[in-house]
């Protein structure tokens, strides 16, 4: 690495370089005067792809998508001040959904601080407990010491990002001028002497042969012998047990074995879409998709409750599900989890197990294989499956035989039908996630599927959905509703000033279906119009933004046509569904009443 022009130029530059040699591949940046020495040296470096958003909070959420899509730390980079602040809501989404992100963020110098200098606020520990770890940045220096340090530093900000808890890590790095690569006197403080490339290698250049400066080597938290022995023998013992999967963006990984070994104990597993463990249907015996259906017929008051149900991922977000596992108290529950956090809302779990999820399956696999007692069940099993028939049939007549006007329940067997094997889906909080439990489980493709459940927020949705759909390069689908997309009206640009081909579907109902479901809208039915339905559908009626394209379908076939369209077309394509909010919520609980009562 050449001498640089000032200490700023070269603290940066070697800051980059160690994070690359990391493995870091993207950074999003915001631009500002502060930050320019971090954004000169990523924009220089050759491994890292540098894309350039103007809003703090949309970059965030770009990142945070990238970040979900590809399970690698992304960087973020922006100026001091609110710029810092900006990109808070993002931070939580991704400390709660255990999302590596690096945020990088520029500050003043010492002595501009508490004096009235503008731009200037207390940017320590900003993010609070949602910052895995935080370091404030020495001011830079230019001896081999200090050099070291940072090279040290941004090896250590990448892993903790990666975990053991995996979240985000903030360094915030104050920055005097000169911000850019401009030449200083030798008598300037800010002065490099060339001859330091000489006498403090290592720190100028790095570790040879493009190794970290530091490498980090954690052991796996592994579950002991007499634990997995314990929990194997809870599962083969039990009469009834159940594997309930919920969101986990790290799911993928154990869902393969999982899947094994719940099929050699005769185990029915019913997934979450967001869990990870429905990514390919076939050949999964155990698997189950219409959990909302099942735990709202009266199937498990006919046939028994689980005496034990394993739970991976987040508790419940189906209001069903959540309800009936309140229901069962006497029900042995087990968490598996490498969360930092015990997730038990409802205070059920009898034993929280708090380990890699995949050592802990494999070693339970390990002691199958030196078992020789008989599975589970079959009947159990046989019986789940027979109602899950039964329940995807009862859909499949709802939807052949309506000739109503379309509608969100419509608008999801559409996309159950016409998405293709490895189509990706990025769906919003709110009525989206659920209707997407209910209403796709009829799908027979291998989809990607990804939501922020987090915090289950809907703001910053169409950029998360967005950076998610760069990251993966295929065709993706963003489906969110009227709210969630006024939330994000600014993002719709990243699309086009980004390259990135996409489709967002909005499932415009006039704003806040879910909140149907609240009491306040039959006990104050004024303020619930004024403050909960919050728009109408003259919202959007011209498009705010000029996408590639703009339909408006109004039959599930001339959604189905669009979609199939959208796909294969480059650029954002925007596909409004226009539904009503009250023909919505009745036909939602009739399709999954009817449905519920239909299985044996």
């Amino acid at each position: 690495m050449t001498i640089a022009p000032n200490i700023n130029t070269l603290w940066a530059r070697c800051f980059v370089d160690e994070l690359a040699r990391c493995g870091l591949t993207d950074v999003c940046i915001a631009p500002g005067s502060r930050s320019t020495p971090l954004v000169e040296a990523f924009a220089a470096h050759p491994q890292i792809r540098d894309h350039s958003l103007i809003d703090e909070r949309s970059a965030a959420f770009f990142g945070l998508g990238l970040a979900i899509a590809t399970g690698r730390p992304v960087a973020l980079v922006c100026t001091s001040g609110t710029a810092a602040a900006n990109f808070t809501p993002a931070i939580c989404e991704a400390s709660h959904s255990a999302i590596p992100l690096l945020v990088l963020t520029a500050d003043r110098p010492a002595h501009l601080h508490d004096c009235g200098a503008s731009q200037a606020m207390d940017q320590g520990r900003l993010y609070g407990s949602f910052a895995r770890f935080f370091h404030h940045v020495d001011h830079p220096e230019p001896t081999a010491e200090k050099l070291r340090y940072i090279r040290a530093l941004a090896c250590q900000a990448f892993h903790e990002s990666l975990g053991p808890a995996p979240g985000p890590v903030h360094l915030n790095f104050p920055f005097r001028k000169p911000l850019e690569s401009s030449a200083v006197p030798p008598d300037h403080r800010d002065y490099v002497d060339p001859d330091l490339a000489r006498t403090a290698p290592l720190a100028i250049d790095g570790r040879p042969d493009g190794a970290p400066f530091r490498a980090t080597s954690r052991g796996t938290p592994t579950l002991s012998a007499d634990d997995a022995r314990r929990l194997f023998d809870l599962l083969v013992k039990a009469e009834r047990p159940l594997i309930l999967a919920g969101a986990d963006p790290r799911g993928t990984r154990y869902a393969a074995p999982l899947h094994e070994l719940a099929a050699a104990l005769s185990i029915p597993v019913i997934a979450e879409p967001t869990s990870g463990l429905r990514g390919l249907l076939e050949d999964r015996p155990n698997l189950f998709t219409t959990g909302d259906i099942l735990f709202q017929s009266a199937f498990y008051d006919e046939l028994g409750a689980p005496d034990l149900i394993l739970r991976t991922g987040r508790p419940p977000l189906n209001w069903n599900a959540a309800r009936r596992v309140r229901s069962w108290p006497q029900a042995l529950q087990i968490s598996l989890s490498s969360a930092p956090t015990v997730l038990d809302p409802d205070h059920l779990l009898s034993w929280a197990i708090q380990t890699d999820e995949l050592a802990a399956i494999e070693a339970l696999l390990d002691l199958l294989g030196h078992d020789d007692r008989p599975p589970g069940d079959p009947m159990w099993l046989k019986h789940h499956r027979v109602a899950e028939d039964a329940a995807l049939a009862s859909l499949a007549t709802e939807f052949q035989s309506s000739d109503r006007p379309l509608t969100a329940p419509d608008a999801w067997n559409t996309l159950a039908t016409a998405l293709p094997d490895g189509a990706g889906l990025f769906v919003s909080s709110s009525m989206p996630i659920r209707d997407l439990d209910t209403f796709l489980c009829g799908s027979s493709a291998a989809l990607e599927i990804f939501a922020n459940r987090g915090l289950n927020g809907i703001d910053g949705t169409i950029a998360t959905g967005l950076g998610v759909a760069a990251a993966r390069g295929e065709p993706t689908v963003i489906v969110v509703g009227d709210v969630a997309f006024r939330h994000d009206l600014g993002s719709l640009l990243l699309a086009s000033e980004l390259g990135i081909d996409a489709t967002l579907l909005v499932l415009d109902n006039g704003g806040g279906a879910i909140f149907d479901y609240l009491p306040i809208a039959e006990t104050s039915p004024e303020t619930f119009r004024k403050h909960f339905t919050t728009g109408d559908h003259q919202a959007f009626a011209h498009p705010p933004v000029d996408p590639t394209t703009w339909q408006e379908p109004t039959t599930g076939e001339e959604l189905r046509q669009a979609l199939e369209d959208s796909l294969h077309t480059p650029g954002l394509q925007v596909l409004r569904v226009r539904t009503s909010a009250e023909l919505d919520r009745r036909i939602r609980d009739e399709i999954r009443a009817a449905a519920a009562g239909g299985t044996p």
